[in-house]
């Protein structure tokens, strides 16, 4: 999973909050779509659990990182927003 979201964060280009949405999606794919066609086979019943497993612990690595990346994207709006400010009148006095 970790693999997954590395990919995901190096192949995001330069602005975080893109970043952040492939690595999530790399670990995400298209979970709903392959618990759908395994509950939907007659043999894909067996997969079920594993599919699950992978899902839950998708979500579990990948929350930290949302969590992190959420943090960095709202630094660094807030140092933009910071210096691109013009100094106020009194603080100018």
């Amino acid at each position: 999973m970790s693999l997954l979201l590395a990919i995901g964060h190096a192949l995001g280009g330069p602005r975080p909050d893109r970043r952040a949405g492939l690595a999530v999606t790399c670990v995400a794919r298209n979970s709903g779509l392959a618990l759908f066609i395994a509950g939907s086979s007659e043999g894909g019943q067996r997969v079920l659990p594993g599919l699950l497993i992978w899902i839950l612990l998708g979500a579990a690595s990948a929350m930290p990182y949302s969590l992190w990346m959420k943090r960095r994207v709202a630094r660094r709006y807030r140092v933009a927003a910071r210096s691109s400010c013009p100094a106020t009148r009194s603080e100018s006095m």
